[in-house]
């Protein structure tokens, strides 16, 4: 019996050995030996594995951007364009979304992401002269403007407001003498805009507060314009010329704009071999009544307008209902003269109090005046192919 007890006494403690031994050779830890943190001595993976970023940090979330720059803040939208997620916010999904319903009269068959639809006919020539940026804006006034422009070549509304809101932009070379940074910029705008097919140049040349550029001035800067719509047609783009944008001004000796123009076409003549400058659209403003009798003075250089600036700053204008009366008969004017092509309405939203009753929307965004309304709902032609 002794004998029996000592022998499984024995085989107990060996057991206990080898047992002890097996616990204590396991050694956990990463084994990879790609990993930045690997263990050699460790025999049981715990998946603790670390590996270097593209910065060379152990662990670290630095990744290489869509731009090929290590820890870039750039990454690639739904659309599959590289694109900045805050400086480019306004473009973020925009060349792949919009309109995504067949019946809506802004439907885009190339749309992978849906978009804002309008389903209301509206004016082709009605437009807004406004630096119209906040969708709900854009939403308020979708059913009932189809273009708009801020006085500038490029915009900063959201990327995808042409198929979003059946809304054009025109940009815009204001002033005279345009820099090489501004020339760039509006053909870079144009290029990267496909549905882009006017430029707006020379805003109120005959007002020294405005453009301020005699006509001599105007007919060396116009070649400048000229260039830019031919370095355009080079790249395969036909962008028609809309200006100078006339009114009556300040400048000495030529308040009267057709008293400018007819100097700037002899000044042109004379500087490029008596040679009509290219006009393909004249521009004109006016804040007053008798805006027919203004057209017909303007009729004599045989060019169709856009009404660029229009409203009525009359004194006798003192109430958001004498300007919607004004409005009607403004509108009805451009909408049913065939040499008018385009008009916009000027204001969109102004400082308070709106003296001069000509604001579209109210303080808050998307809120229209009763003038807004007016705006939106006056009768209109046939919408131009």
């Amino acid at each position: 019996m002794n004998y029996r007890y000592g022998f499984i006494i024995i085989a107990v403690s060996i057991l206990q050995f080898y047992c002890s031994n097996s616990q204590e050779s396991t050694v956990s830890g990463c084994t990879d030996t790609d990993a930045c943190n690997y263990n050699s001595g460790a025999n049981e993976d715990n998946g603790s594995c670390l590996y270097d970023d593209c910065l060379g940090v152990c662990g670290g979330d630095a990744v290489v951007d869509c731009t090929g720059i290590c820890g870039g803040a750039y990454a690639v939208d739904d659309c599959g364009n590289c694109l900045h997620p805050v400086n480019d916010a306004n473009s973020w999904n925009a060349s792949c979304s919009g309109c995504m319903d067949p019946l809506a009269v802004n439907y885009d068959p190339d749309a992978v992401i849906s978009g804002n639809c309008v389903y209301t006919e509206k004016s082709f020539k009605r437009g807004l002269a406004f630096d119209l940026m906040d969708p709900t804006d854009f939403t308020a006034i979708q059913d009932g403007i189809s273009w708009w422009y801020n006085w500038y070549f490029e915009t900063e509304a959201p990327g995808n407001y042409y198929s979003n809101y059946a809304m054009d932009f025109i940009p815009m070379l204001w002033g005279g003498s345009p820099s090489q940074n501004q020339i760039n910029g509006v053909k870079s705008f144009i290029l990267n805009h496909p549905e882009i097919d006017y430029l707006l140049v020379l805003n109120e040349p005959n007002l020294t507060d405005q453009g301020n550029s005699t006509p001599s001035q105007a007919a060396s800067d116009w070649l400048i314009y000229e260039q830019v719509i031919q370095d355009l047609a080079n790249q395969g783009r036909t962008i028609y010329l809309v200006g100078p944008a006339m009114n009556w001004g300040t400048m000495t000796g030529y308040a009267d704009p057709v008293v400018w123009l007819d100097d700037f076409y002899t000044a042109y003549g004379n500087a490029n071999g008596g040679q009509d400058p290219q006009i393909d659209y004249l521009a004109f403003h006016w804040y007053d009544y008798g805006l027919e009798a203004q057209l017909n003075r303007l009729m004599q250089y045989g060019k169709d307008f856009w009404i660029t600036e229009m409203a009525n700053w009359n004194a006798n204008i003192d109430s958001y209902e004498d300007q919607i009366d004004q409005m009607e008969e403004m509108v009805a004017l451009c909408e049913n003269r065939s040499d008018v092509f385009r008009y916009a309405w000027f204001y969109g939203r102004g400082d308070l109090p709106d003296n001069h009753f000509t604001n579209l929307f109210g303080p808050n965004p998307g809120e229209l005046t009763v003038l807004g309304e007016a705006y939106l709902n006056l009768p209109y032609t046939d919408p131009v192919d």
